[in-house]
């Protein structure tokens, strides 16, 4: 499996002095600062003055799935258990036939069953999980 190599990115940096906190993204449209954005400290001030680091930057990286996870949920609700049965496993044979027909092996495919008994009727229900390779 190969990524593809994500541009090199670029980060700026500027140090602000404490005066000018909380406005440095006072930007206005063509990317000018408002008047007056950057006044100089008085000598004395500037020598106290905390200098902090503001790191500010975005990043975007794609790259196309390698895999894919398909499940299939059935479940059917009869009167008689034999009726219930034979109708799920009949639907899940036929899932897994095609599963395996599009060149899905049988160790990717997860299959799981449940019987049970409902008030006056059996429920049953299947789910299979299959995972593929999109290399």
């Amino acid at each position: 499996m190969s990524l593809q190599q994500a541009p090199q990115s670029r980060v700026f940096v500027e140090l602000v002095p404490w005066v000018d906190r909380g406005r440095e993204n006072s930007l206005v449209s063509g990317g000018n600062t408002l008047p007056d954005f950057r006044r100089p400290l008085p000598s004395a001030q500037a020598q106290n003055a905390t200098r902090e680091v503001h790191v500010s930057g975005t990043a975007e990286v794609s790259v196309s799935p390698d895999r894919a996870q398909v499940t299939v949920r059935i479940n059917s609700t009869k009167e008689a258990a034999a009726e219930v049965k034979k109708s799920v496993c009949r639907r899940l044979d036929y899932i897994t036939q095609s599963l395996q027909l599009q060149g899905l092996q049988a160790e990717n495919v997860t299959v799981t069953k449940d019987f049970r008994r409902v008030e006056n009727a059996y429920h049953m229900e299947a789910e299979t999980s299959s995972l593929s390779c999109c290399c």
